[in-house]
């Protein structure tokens, strides 16, 4: 099995259980991952490609995170730790 596919029917199986969780659930902002990622990236002189090939992933992958409504979760802890920041920092309060 794929694990993409694992990781969808992770996400469906539990959906029902987080939306129960109602206005106090946190979310990790992607969008300020990337851009993050971005900077350091380009503060280090880095392509995007050279920066794939330093964390093991695609580097469409990484382009596209800003724009995707999950990630990976060994792939996020890759970049945090190249960024070397604790994952608190991307953590915001989930809209109601």
């Amino acid at each position: 099995m794929r694990a993409t596919a694992r990781s969808a029917r992770s996400i469906a199986r539990f959906s029902p259980l987080l939306s129960d969780l109602g206005p106090n659930v946190a979310e990790f902002d992607l969008r300020a991952l990337h851009a993050a990622l971005d900077a350091e990236r380009r503060r280090r002189t880095l392509s995007w490609a050279a920066l794939a090939r330093e964390l093991g992933m695609g580097a469409s992958t990484l382009r596209g995170l800003g724009g995707r409504p999950s990630a990976e979760g060994d792939g996020v802890l890759r970049m945090l730790a190249w960024l070397g920041v604790p994952a608190a920092r991307f953590v915001r309060q989930a809209r109601a």
